[in-house]
């Protein structure tokens, strides 16, 4: 049982959208804008929401920022034998001219969801498109347009580096490699499953615009939309996790706050963490998503048990020296391939293949005007049936070997020269069935221990909107206090 895709629904057709500015259609809305790679690692962009500039002390905001709207709709359709709604959100025009640019972005109550959680009390959330568009309304490909990230999650504000009460727990995930069009366009959950929330969303996004530098000016839209049904409808609740390692953020380098790792051009190398599934009730996997940098990764594997019930003993591995503190972000156990008693890639993944419980992914890579660009991995998964706390190993073989006679790959369009260290992600996203509710898990392993954090949507209602409910407590007190007040006005004749 997997994720189904379809082509993108043109909504321009589908639907009427209500077109605002954006200050008023999504005041929360935060949006800065860095030209390249050196500003945005010394945060040196522009602000192009003027009202929300308090979130960016380091960040220059344009006095005179280009106009920005937002546009809204909200229409059914019949599917899978239930009328289902979809509330799909536009952002823009921008505009970019390659140069691997970052856009960066946050904002509560993506999509306008909650007046539908408040009306029905929860949702079931059944299939999404999160990405880039034209001006007509049309899907884009990457190349031009790279999802760095594009981050639902079930808190108040999206923009983890700014905002201490942001909830790095994934509702939804859509990265680079699963932004291709038609091949993956929407993203929908199993037939009968949906994944539930008593709360609104909120956006975390990066996104850049992958074209060499300087190529014509590109002007396009970002688009949210997802489909849902009222939370009574008899679906099955899906819980999502997320596995990563990595180490507190430096806050040196702004990419260093990215939960990366950095690997060497041309080097070797083999990386795993082993920990326990943070499951919160049993459950069969339902589909596992995999967030890699194809550039460098080829094959990983995500296995059931630990290190040892796996065969992979670390013992004769020679670790790699780690970076010094203050310029590392991610920090998983590494070694080269050439200090493990395997002689070959494939001699190690023979060896591990005999795991029975596991998931394997394979590199993916579609070749557009000479340049390579990553696509979904190749992904396949024994059946898999969970319980808390069961062990888990993930090991991924990364080799960078882009521009190298033997590689029909050369370096990035956006890159002149070939940087001496390259950044990594070896993230997994599992999701599973769950008998009760569903929940969103994010767990770290940072070598030496992990730590894990969930988020399950019934157990949160009382949540659904605390701001409202501290406005209405500050109104209470401030009616109680205004009462008294009165009271002892009148009292205070009577009392002379």
């Amino acid at each position: 049982m997997v994720q189904s895709h379809r082509p993108v629904p043109n909504f321009n057709e589908l639907c009427s959208f209500t077109t605002t500015p954006l200050r008023d259609g999504w005041p929360s809305f935060l949006l800065a804008h860095y030209p390249n790679g050196s500003t945005y690692d010394n945060r040196l962009g522009n602000i192009w929401t003027p009202w929300n500039t308090h979130y960016y002390d380091q960040v220059h905001y344009l006095s005179s920022p280009p106009p920005l709207s937002h546009s809204f709709c909200q229409f059914e359709e019949v599917a899978d034998g239930l009328t289902q709604t979809w509330n799909v959100e536009r952002v823009g025009p921008l505009e970019s001219t390659g140069g691997y640019d970052w856009w960066q972005m946050t904002g509560y109550n993506a999509m306008k969801l909650k007046p539908d959680i408040v009306q029905h009390e929860s949702l079931f959330l059944t299939e999404s498109f999160f990405g880039a568009v034209s001006t007509e309304g049309i899907p884009l490909s990457y190349p031009p347009i790279h999802l760095h990230h594009i981050h639902m999650t079930p808190g108040f504000s999206g923009l983890r580096w700014v905002d201490p009460t942001y909830k790095h727990l994934l509702m939804y995930e859509r990265h680079g490699e699963w932004t291709h069009v038609p091949d993956v366009g929407t993203e929908r959950e199993p037939l009968g499953y949906g994944k539930k929330v008593h709360f609104p969303l909120a956006l975390d996004a990066e996104v850049n615009d992958a074209r060499p530098a300087n190529s014509p000016p590109l002007r396009w839209y970002l688009q949210f939309a997802v489909r849902w049904v009222p939370g009574s409808v008899p679906l099955t609740p899906i819980s999502f996790i997320e596995l990563m390692n990595f180490r507190e953020p430096s806050h040196i380098h702004q990419s260093e706050d990215e939960a990366y790792f950095f690997i060497k051009p041309y080097e070797e190398i083999v990386s795993w963490y082993s920990g326990k599934l943070p499951a919160l009730e049993s459950g069969k996997i339902l589909y596992v998503k995999v967030h890699v940098h194809e550039n460098a990764w080829f094959k990983g594997r995500l296995l059931s048990g630990n290190l040892g019930s796996v065969g992979l003993a670390m013992a004769p591995f020679t670790t790699l020296p780690q970076l010094p503190p203050g310029k590392r972000m991610a920090e998983p156990q590494q070694a080269t391939l050439q200090s493990t008693p395997f002689a070959t890639f494939d001699e190690l993944d023979q060896m591990l293949s005999t795991v029975e419980v596991q998931c394997v992914f394979t590199r993916r890579l579609a070749v557009v005007d000479g340049y390579c660009y990553d696509r979904a991995p190749v992904s396949n998964c024994t059946e898999w049936i969970i319980q808390p706390g069961d062990e888990f190993t993930a090991v991924n073989y990364i080799h960078y070997k882009f521009g190298m006679p033997d590689s029909e790959c050369p370096i990035e369009p956006w890159l002149t020269t070939l940087p001496a260290r390259f950044p990594m992600h070896t993230e997994y996203f599992i999701a599973t069935s769950a008998p009760t509710t569903s929940c969103y898990v994010f767990y770290v392993n940072v070598v030496v221990t992990s730590f894990s954090k969930s988020f399950c949507s019934t157990a949160d209602k009382a949540n659904l909107d605390w701001t409202l409910q501290l406005v209405a407590l500050g109104c209470l007190v401030l009616a109680v206090l205004i009462c008294m007040r009165c009271y002892h006005k009148r009292k205070s004749p009577a009392m002379v």
